[in-house]
């Protein structure tokens, strides 16, 4: 198996344990969905609690100050993801907006042939529609009704924001050392993080739910970690594949979130979601089919 696609495919299956945690977030601890985004700001600094002992030791090239901006705008595109993304799954289950992120390898595929003049070979777009139409078969499975099209249209931005990113990171990556675009990405993702705390209500709203916060401080940092592990093997992979590959394996994750909601299922009662029992095989048939799309993105 090829280096690019196996990053590839763990940023899916982290991306997928982050999704299920966030919903148990969304629908449990915070008041207000935005509060994700702060709690995720604070959590990700700790990429760079090391980093005045370790930089001398990296010996970073730093690059143009075009490429800057880029990826500190690119990290920015991220965080406004994510403040859709919590507000989403406060209507939708986890399955569910992970399944409507499967548009994203459609724009991604159009931006990058436009932009970069891409082509991919048959294999690669059949692999791409059977991800995709499996993603959203996953969906209807596990789809109810009430909040499906008003987290339909916050995705729809997202996916968008998402297209843009992924497009952006090839060009970080060409021009840029994969560490110095990793951390000027997250950089860029705390700051944007922080903007809540411009607006003094969601201040109150914050200070108000200060304790319980920060009694979970360590599980909403395992849940960053993930979140920061899944993003940087999806620039890993960025920066050794085209972008139009990489998202398209991303869109596994529907599958890799059911398999995570089935494994909770039967580890903890925290976490259990009573519609992960509903459609069980044909949902298990569905990442067989999954796995088929990932292997005809595999061919060269």
């Amino acid at each position: 198996m090829e280096v690019w696609l196996i990053f590839a495919l763990l940023a899916p299956l982290f991306f997928a344990i982050v999704h299920v945690l966030d919903s148990h977030c969304v629908g449990n601890i915070f008041e207000k969905p935005w509060m994700g985004i702060v709690t995720s700001a604070f959590a990700s600094l700790i990429v760079f609690v090391p980093l005045p002992f370790i930089l001398p030791l990296l010996d970073l090239s730093w690059p143009t100050q075009e490429i800057i901006i880029i990826a500190l705008l690119t990290g920015v595109i991220i965080q406004i993801n994510q403040t859709l993304y919590f507000q989403a799954l406060s209507h939708s289950e986890a399955g569910i907006i992970a399944a409507y992120w499967n548009m994203t390898p459609i724009m991604v595929t159009l931006l990058s042939f436009f932009i970069f003049g891409h082509i991919l070979l048959l294999p690669h777009y059949i692999g791409i529609a059977v991800l995709v139409t499996s993603s959203v078969f996953m969906c209807l499975l596990d789809s109810n009704i009430k909040g499906k099209w008003h987290s339909f249209n916050l995705i729809l931005i997202g996916t968008i924001l998402q297209a843009v990113a992924l497009i952006l990171m090839e060009k970080i990556f060409r021009e840029s050392e994969y560490l110095s675009g990793f951390f000027l990405i997250t950089f860029g993702f705390v700051i944007a993080g922080f903007a809540p705390l411009i607006i003094p209500k969601a201040r109150i709203t914050l200070k108000k739910n200060f304790h319980t916060l920060i009694s979970l401080k360590y599980f909403f940092l395992a849940i960053e970690i993930c979140n920061l592990i899944a993003y940087a093997c999806i620039e890993l992979a960025v920066s050794l594949k085209n972008a139009p590959l990489v998202s398209a394996i991303d869109s596994a994750t529907p599958g890799f979130t059911f398999v995570v909601s089935l494994v909770l299922l039967f580890a903890s009662k925290r976490f259990k979601n009573p519609h992960t029992r509903k459609f069980y095989w044909l949902k298990l048939g569905n990442v067989g089919v999954m796995v088929t799309g990932v292997w005809l993105l595999s061919i060269e």
